[in-house]
C-alpha cells in the first residue's frame, strides 16, 4: 500500500481514507506492542505528543486539535504506553475553548502496560499534561 492511498486533505479534511486499514497497518508494524500514544473516538481530531522540557513537572504533553469544531460529542479514549518502571499515570487537561484556560485533573485506568484516559473532544484545542507514577 502506498501513502497516497491512505491520506487525503482536499477537497475535505480526511486525514485517512480507510481508517481500519490504516490502523491495521500500524498494529502490524508494532508487532503487538503498545504504541506510545493513541486516541480513538473522533477522526477529525489530530493528536500530537511532545516531551516537555525537564523540570516542567510533566512527562508527556498530548495536544488535541479538532478540525471539525461542530462535532465535540465523542469522548476520546486516549491510551498511553507506560514507560518502564511506571505503574500508572495522572493527567491535567487544559482547554483553550474555555475562558481563562482552566486546568482539570483527569484520572486514568491502568490496562496492562498502558494508561487509559477519557478526554472530551475539544471544540478547537486542548492539551493533556501527563505525569507517570513510579
Amino acid at each position: 500500500m502506498r501513502f497516497k492511498d491512505w491520506c487525503s486533505i482536499w477537497p475535505k479534511v480526511s486525514p485517512v481514507k480507510n481508517r481500519s486499514e490504516f490502523l491495521r497497518a500500524i498494529d502490524d508494524a508494532s508487532n503487538g506492542l503498545p504504541l506510545t500514544h493513541r486516541a480513538e473516538g473522533d477522526d477529525a481530531v489530530l493528536l500530537e505528543a511532545i516531551i516537555p522540557e525537564k523540570n516542567s513537572g510533566y512527562d508527556l504533553d498530548l495536544h488535541f486539535i479538532n478540525y471539525n469544531p461542530v462535532n465535540t460529542a465523542p469522548v476520546l479514549t486516549v491510551k498511553v504506553a507506560l514507560p518502564e518502571g511506571s505503574k500508572a499515570a495522572k493527567g491535567e487537561l487544559i482547554s483553550v475553548d474555555e475562558e481563562g484556560s482552566p486546568k482539570k485533573a483527569i484520572s486514568s485506568v491502568t490496562a496492562g502496560s498502558e494508561a487509559v484516559f477519557n478526554v472530551q473532544t475539544p471544540r478547537v484545542y486542548s492539551v493533556l499534561r501527563i505525569t507517570f507514577i513510579k
